[in-house]
Order: structure tokens, then sequence, then C-alpha cells
């Protein structure tokens, strides 16, 4: 392709040899013309100036923007993040814990269990508990985070690091007959940190919850209970298939899931002597009434734990039996294993992002799940507008435009999506510890479709 000097050129080269034939008549009057360079016209001072400033304000922007992906201090940018959005249950003065469960005789094997996040109804009229105050986030999980999504590490700890946790270690307020307890499993790349708005708006409509942090090297980030080395994230390898490579997490999730129901309930009945603050806090839970929620890996953590609970030794199952089960985006693809049963000995609701609501490797999956325990499953149902992230700590990070300009935020209204998600999610546990016989699973899915018909959607199992 030519360009237009290009072609130009070439059209004053074809019609030259005329041009210099009528130029040898006036040669002699045109070589006493001296030659003039176009005019330029004289800037002022004032158009200088205005040129140095903005040449100042892009040095400038360029030296902020490096400040600010490489150098900014650690929590300096936290105003950049999504507003908080405010509690749905009535609980709104929380407490939290962050520490691993005590040993327990007879239910922990005599070592510490799991790194777990506690958050609880509080007492506001009681002093704070003595243990310290813990950040949001830990530096080793935003540095690995960052690594992960090749973002510079000093940009998220300037905007994720140094925040206090939001709720304090507050004393425990008591309930008549023990707060029922919700035990939570994050997915993969997860942490006991990573959902911490959600467990909170399961503990504000009275609860305890729960949120482990498994040691299977599925997660961002964990320590090793004996060496207290870390547990980096084990990247799938390219010649094994995600089933065989995700069993053996799955098995050990089971069993750090069963230790710690059964350190849980060892706690509420008054086992052991132990008595640090998160002692104190699970002495008032009531171990009869404990429901599991997961988050994709995680659901698929405790589908397989409750699926296993019938092969366990008895004296590796704990006394408790779970009330329900919910599976926020199941991924019932790392539990596809070939003529795999999907029959499940509790409730279960199956909640979805419209991201996996509309997968073609998860439907059908849900599907026969939903077909194999037609009594047991009491909801399946998407949030229109959502993407696989739609319930973790991620969608606070940043403005709802960056995180949907980067594929993390779905395109729905993102204070409508949330606020439907967490009322639909405090209705299915609140079915769970109260069931009503007479509430079928259509009825159920009623009324959460009521709580707001442009975001909820009732998944059709035909």
């Amino acid at each position: 392709m030519r360009s237009d000097s290009q072609e130009s050129f070439s059209n004053n080269q074809s019609s030259g040899g005329s041009r210099v034939s009528q130029s040898q008549e006036s040669e002699d009057a045109e070589s006493q013309v001296t030659f003039q360079a176009p005019h330029k016209p004289k800037r002022c001072l004032c158009c200088k100036a205005c040129a140095a400033a903005c040449s100042v304000f892009v040095v400038f922007l360029l030296a902020l923007s490096s400040f600010i992906l490489w150098w900014a201090p650690s929590g300096s940018l936290a105003w950049l993040q999504q507003e908080r959005p405010g509690l749905h249950g009535p609980h709104v003065n929380l407490g939290s814990l962050r520490g691993r469960l005590p040993s327990v005789p007879n239910a922990s094997s005599g070592r510490p269990g799991l790194l777990v996040q506690l958050t609880y109804p509080a007492n506001m009229m009681a002093p704070e508990l003595t243990a310290d105050r813990f950040v949001w986030f830990r530096p080793e999980v935003i540095t690995r985070l960052a690594s992960s999504y090749g973002i510079p590490q000093a940009f998220m700890h300037a905007v994720l690091g140094s925040q206090v946790q939001i709720d304090p270690p507050r004393t425990p307020q008591a309930h008549v007959g023990g707060w029922p307890v919700v035990v939570f499993s994050s997915g993969i790349f997860g942490s006991a940190e990573m959902y911490t708005q959600l467990c909170r708006e399961l503990a504000s409509m009275g609860a305890v919850v729960v949120a482990v942090e498994h040691e299977d090297g599925s997660g961002v980030f964990a320590t090793d209970v004996l060496t207290q080395e870390p547990i980096e994230y084990i990247q799938p390898p390219d010649d094994v298939g995600i089933v065989e490579f995700r069993r053996p997490f799955l098995d050990q999730r089971v069993n750090e899931l069963n230790a710690t129901i059964s350190s849980i309930v060892a706690l509420a009945l008054g086992d052991g002597d132990d008595e640090t603050d998160i002692s104190l806090v699970l002495r008032l839970a009531n171990p009869h009434q404990i429901v599991h929620v997961g988050h994709s890996f995680g659901s698929a953590s405790v589908f397989h734990y409750l699926q296993s609970l019938r092969q366990l030794p008895a004296a590796n199952q704990s006394s408790s039996h779970p009330l329900g089960a919910l599976l926020l985006d199941l991924w019932a693809e790392s539990l596809a294993e070939p003529n795999a049963s999907w029959t499940l000995p509790v409730p279960i609701a199956l909640l979805n992002s419209e991201e996996f609501a509309t997968s073609e490797l998860e439907v059908p999956l849900h599907q026969k799940i939903t077909t194999e325990n037609p009594q047991n499953t009491i909801a399946f149902t998407y949030f229109r507008g959502t993407f696989h992230q739609w319930v973790s700590d991620s969608h606070l990070f940043l403005p709802a435009w960056i995180m949907k300009a980067i594929g993390i935020m779905g395109p729905g209204n993102y204070e409508e999506t949330n606020a439907a998600t967490m009322s639909a999610v405090q209705e299915t546990v609140r079915t769970f510890l109260h069931p009503n016989p007479e509430l079928s699973a259509t009825a159920l899915a009623g009324k959460l479709v009521q709580i707001n018909p442009n975001v909820v959607v009732n998944q059709d199992v035909n």
C-alpha cells in the first residue's frame, strides 16, 4: 500500500518534464528570489506555559501510576474498593475470630484443627475478647492473589492490605438452646477470609459460622498444622483428568470436614478443657443444628463429604448429622466419575450464578442430581446477571465497573443481585434449620423468586 506522500511524489514526477521546459524561460528571474520557509505563528508566553504544564502533568501521571503500581503503601488505596453492602439478617452486631480449632480429646486425634474464621452474633454490652484484631486479608494471601492474576503486588497490597477485619473479636451473645452452626467450605483458590461477607450474612440471621481453610493444596494459601510451612496451590497437570486429579483433594477434605465437625460438636457439648476464645464461642453453639454451605469446589467437597458419611468407619464419624447443605455453584464436574451415584442422605439446595446455570458441562450434572434426589432437593435456582465469583469478597476489591470490565463481576446491578442472593441464601438455610413438612420444593422456589423476580430464576429440571 502506498502512502499519500508517495502518491503525491509520483504525480509530480509524471508531469515534471513540462514544468522544467516552462521554468527555463524564467530561470534567471527565479534565481533572484530568496527561498523563504513557511510562516510559523509565534507562540505567546501563555501557550509555552501551557505546553510546559501539560508536559509536567504527563510526567506526574506516569510517576503516579508507577508509584501506585509498584510502591504504594499497604492499604493506601482502600478507597477504591466497592462499598460493602449492608446485612440482611436481624443480627447486625457481629464478632469474628481467626485461629485454629483447639484439639479436643477423642475428637481431633490430639492435634489442633484447621485454621478457621468464626463469625457470630455479638453481645454489645460485654467487653471485647482478649484476642487481637486481625486483618481482612492476610499479606500472604494478597501476595499470591496478585501473582496469580499478574497484578503488581504493591498495587494489590495498597488496595487490600493493612485493613482491620470489620467485625472485632467481641464477646458472643448467648442464645437459648445454642446458636445453629454453619460450616463453610471455600472453592479453588479460596481461603478462610475470601468469603467474609457471605459468612457475615449467614451469621446475621442468627448462627455461628465456621469458615474452614482446607490444607489440601487447592486453596490460595494455607499453613501446615504441624510444620507451619506454607501450603501452596497445586497446579493441575495437563495429562491428568479433572476427576482423577481432584479425587485425593476431595478425600482429604472429607477427613478435614469430619474432624472439624467432631471438634465443633465436642466443644458445644462442653468437652475438653481448652478455654480459648474460639472455644468460648463454640460452647454457645447447638451441636444438633449444623448446616453445610460451600462454593464451587467447596460445594463439591460438601457433596463428597455427605456421600461418604455412610462409608466412614463409626469411629471416624461425627455424632451430629447435618440438617442440610446449601451448594453454591456446585462444581459437579469434579465429582463425575463413571457410574457415579448422586444420591445424598440429607436435604440440599442448589443456588447458582447465571454463568453456572448456563454451563453446558454443569447443567446436565445438576439436573441429574435433582433427579436422583427428588425428595431432598428443596431449591434449584439461579441469579440473573451474575458470574461464578458472585458470592466471594472479590466483588468488593474494586469498583463494580472495573470488576465487570475484567470479567469477574456479572453484568447485573451488584446491589440488586447481592441483595437477592443473600436474602435467598438466608431463606434457604432457615428452611434447613426449621423444616416445614407442608412446604414443598415448588413452594420454596416460589418464595425465592418472589424475593426479586428480575434476578431470581427457578431452574427448570425437565
